[in-house]
């Protein structure tokens, strides 16, 4: 093209982008041509729900109502004359809103586009058209898997009945069953892998279940608790009924423990491939105690006490 336009988000044109983070998108150009081109003026439309326009920053002056990012003469003196073969560049800061606005389980699959064009009045001397060059660049938005960890004591609806005495004594075993409850927003994932290692004194016992087909294994020598699935749907956890485990733990605390909560089940993480951008996505939920904050019928009296 005797005059080109090419756009790159963050030094790259197969970026993918997350939710709530800050896209740095320039448009690069240059004069192809023998003459100088006069009065340049570069537009970039901005297309995609997942922008965060009120945040647009850079030199381009945003046409409100129609999303439209302009720069010309009048605000970048480098446009008012291009030389045959030099070249140059605008560029502009956006942020990806911090959430999907998901509605339904078809709500998936989210895009950035950014369709720009330049031009310039001035007329080759082979033609009386004024130079026009489009570009545009699609963005994918990664979408969010997420895991959260819960820990009961009195748990009877999930078909557990744990043993032992709450608070907790030293020297005494108690049993607790843990939840892992599964979501995936804006994406359908697969090859999901959940994990978590267990406390010092604490074991699973018993047999895990979950409504997935598959149900959380346990492995006795690094007292890890592991959980594969095969795949999530997109928004499957934050509309209708998530993907859920349930497993029991029996945690027997010692001296080391009397006045304080004692870890059951340490931080639990969560990875899965995003089927749209083909991405690793990751996700983790903290560790929990016997303050067993889920648990709205212990109260916070989960500290370990002398036998």
């Amino acid at each position: 093209s005797p005059l080109s336009l090419s756009l790159r988000l963050n030094g790259n044109s197969e970026y993918v982008a997350k939710a709530g983070e800050i896209l740095n998108y320039t448009l690069s150009y240059i004069n192809g041509t023998e003459v100088s081109l006069r009065n340049v003026s570069i537009k970039a439309n901005l297309s995609g729900e997942m922008f965060d326009l009120s945040t647009i920053s850079g030199q381009g002056v945003l046409r409100q109502g129609e999303n439209i990012l302009i720069w010309n003469s009048s605000g970048i003196s480098s446009l008012e004359m291009i030389s045959p073969g030099n070249a140059g560049a605008v560029s502009f800061s956006v942020k990806v809103r911090n959430n999907f606005s998901v509605k339904r389980f078809s709500d998936k699959n989210y895009s950035l586009l950014i369709n720009a064009e330049i031009t310039s009045p001035t007329t080759l001397p082979s033609t009386s058209a004024s130079l026009l060059t489009k570009s545009r660049l699609e963005t994918k938005v990664a979408g969010v898997i997420g895991v959260d960890a819960k820990a009961y004591f009195r748990d009877a609806e999930s078909g557990y009945l744990n043993q032992g005495i709450f608070p907790p004594k030293a020297g005494q075993p108690t049993q607790f069953t843990i939840h892992w409850i599964l979501r995936s927003t804006a994406a359908d994932v697969s090859g999901v892998e959940v994990r978590s290692i267990l406390g010092n004194n604490v074991r699973m016992i018993g047999e895990a279940r979950s409504n997935s087909g598959s149900a959380p294994s346990y492995n006795s020598e690094t007292n890890e608790v592991f959980w594969q699935v095969d795949k999530l749907q997109a928004n499957q956890g934050v509309i209708g009924s998530p993907i859920e485990a349930v497993f029991q733990i029996e945690a027997a605390p010692n001296a080391s423990n009397v006045g304080a909560y004692m870890p059951l089940i340490n931080a639990t993480t969560i990875r899965a491939t995003d089927a749209f951008t083909g991405q690793e996505l990751l996700g983790n939920d903290v560790g929990i105690t016997t303050a067993l904050p889920d648990d709205a019928t212990v109260g916070g009296q989960g500290g370990v006490v002398q036998p």
